[in-house]
């Protein structure tokens, strides 16, 4: 668990450097974190925050970079492991950001 969360800081530094080269393995890396908190070590609040910061990291770059909707698709995939509806909870989301 400890190198997922240093790879994560690590890519987090890079990001802030160069968020074009680096968001998508920051996303990845939430992503991975996530899929652990639903698999290994369930909790729902931890895996649902990496997979919302993924989600809104991947969605500004995925019509330019279309291998990434692997990701993003992943993404809603933990949604839905927790029982979520994708399109209510993103929904919801954006109002909050608004």
């Amino acid at each position: 668990m400890g190198y997922y969360e240093e790879a994560l800081r690590i890519r987090r530094d890079l990001a802030e450097e160069n968020p074009r080269a680096y968001n998508s393995y920051v996303a990845r890396t939430l992503i991975n974190l996530s899929i652990f908190y639903v698999q290994s070590e369930p909790d729902k609040d931890k895996s649902l925050t990496l997979a919302t910061e993924a989600i809104f990291l991947l969605l500004p770059m995925v019509e330019s970079v279309p291998y990434l909707q692997n990701y993003l698709k992943t993404a809603f995939q933990i949604l839905q492991a927790w029982d979520i509806d994708v399109e209510e909870y993103l929904s919801n989301l954006m109002k909050e950001k608004e």
